[in-house]
């Protein structure tokens, strides 16, 4: 234990595994890990207690391999809250992972203490420790910030065999504060596919919320511009267009280019899973079985030429005064230089 107390218990399973060791021999160490662990953890979400951090990125999970060729896109919903002081290492690790580019995922930072549709969908999942990862809608949970884990459970969940779901999304942003999102889901399977699609609106680096650490968090939720029901027959198409207003849902502040749309298709399979592993706090997961994700596009027209008035000629260390002028169509801020 005392080598291995600080990985989580997925981990240590895997390393005996891996390694070949007599597991007759291994299994009283395990149980007394599971047993320390569970003292040093902490309580439920509502008593505003956390996780704790167990980073083990030192250990090498091919995280710096090539990109893998997953069945699908992986989707990845954070619980966290500005007051857990555990919650920036896992900020700072899937910031990390997602800018390496190595693994086929989309992931938001729910901030349950200060986003209310976040805190109603972590809800859902009957969050008990923050930070928590859910994968692929809780195929996998991992609470704490051990990226051995966060790469294993991406791998699993990313060689799941999912219905033939074929999604195309594109989105605009018209006069700064309206996003037009188009979307098709195709259903190439033989049989009708119900499930539950849901289309996420997300700040690339919040200017709304800072973890613990005063950092902003990355890929940060702010809504859902869709959310509903749906049963898409064999061999046919679900397409609807969206106009989501950044004003009226309370984010006037939003910037243009800082904005990612995720759409994420989840089935209506039932499944038992925790939020408190291996066997706490459990809920209903409904799996995710086609992701993507967009850059909304802004065609920006450049300002008008300046108006400049001042004089043409002077003197070398004499000082002149000139006034300039121009405005800009999009209603972007301008400088001149």
């Amino acid at each position: 234990y005392d080598t291995y107390k600080t990985l989580s218990l997925y981990t240590v399973l895997e390393y005996f595994i891996v390694r070949g060791f007599d597991m007759k021999k291994t299994l009283p160490i395990v149980i007394i890990g599971i047993m320390l662990l569970s003292v040093v953890g902490a309580t439920a979400t509502t008593t505003n207690h956390v996780k704790s951090t167990f980073d083990v990125s030192d250990v090498d999970y091919n995280q710096n391999g090539p990109a893998r060729a997953y069945t699908h896109t992986v989707l990845v919903e954070v619980g966290t809250a500005t007051w857990c002081p555990s919650c920036p290492a896992s900020n700072s690790a899937w910031h990390n992972i997602y800018a390496g580019g190595n693994y086929d995922f989309e992931y938001c930072e729910m901030v349950i203490d200060k986003n209310s549709q976040a805190n109603i969908h972590m809800n859902s999942r009957n969050l008990y420790w923050v930070p928590t990862s859910y994968f692929d809608g809780g195929e996998f949970v991992e609470p704490g910030s051990s990226t051995s884990a966060f790469y294993a459970h991406l791998d699993a969940s990313g060689n799941r065999i999912v219905p033939d779901l074929e999604a195309t999304m594109t989105a605009d942003w018209i006069d700064h504060d309206q996003l037009t999102i188009d979307f098709d889901v195709t259903n190439n399977e033989l049989v009708d596919y119900p499930g539950t699609l849901r289309v996420y609106i997300v700040e690339l680096e919040s200017t709304h919320y800072d973890d613990y650490s005063g950092n902003p968090y990355y890929h940060a939720f702010v809504d859902f511009a869709v959310n509903e029901q749906i049963n898409i027959a064999a061999g046919t198409t679900h397409s609807d267009t969206i106009v989501w207003n950044k004003v009226s849902n309370g984010f006037p502040g939003l910037l243009v280019d800082n904005v990612q749309i995720i759409l994420a298709v989840f089935d209506d399979a039932p499944h038992t899973s925790y939020s408190d592993p291996p066997s706490g706090a459990p809920f209903t997961a409904y799996y995710v079985d086609e992701t993507i994700a967009v850059l909304p596009t802004f065609d920006n027209v450049a300002p008008e030429i300046p108006h400049i008035e001042g004089t043409l000629n002077g003197k070398a260390g004499v000082e002149y005064t000139y006034s300039f002028s121009t405005t800009d169509p999009d209603g972007h801020d301008i400088y001149y230089r």
